[in-house]
């Protein structure tokens, strides 16, 4: 039972806390953040999940810089 609320608030934090916050802090929006995941995370594996968010934050200044 533990284990099972345990696996739900992580996937809650992780697919709804998450983006919202960071879409307040870096004006970021959340399917961005998502698809960003999706695509980087599949062929990046486990490090490219790791630096989604600051890849995608580069690139979004870099696009609002040009």
């Amino acid at each position: 039972m533990l284990l099972v609320m345990y696996l739900g608030v992580q996937a809650f934090e992780s697919s709804v806390a998450t983006p919202l916050v960071q879409k307040k802090m870096i004006n970021m929006p959340p399917a961005l953040v998502f698809g960003s995941q999706l695509v980087i995370g599949a062929f990046g594996g486990l490090l490219g999940l790791t630096l989604t968010i600051p890849i995608m934050a580069m690139l979004m200044v870099l696009v609002k810089m040009v």
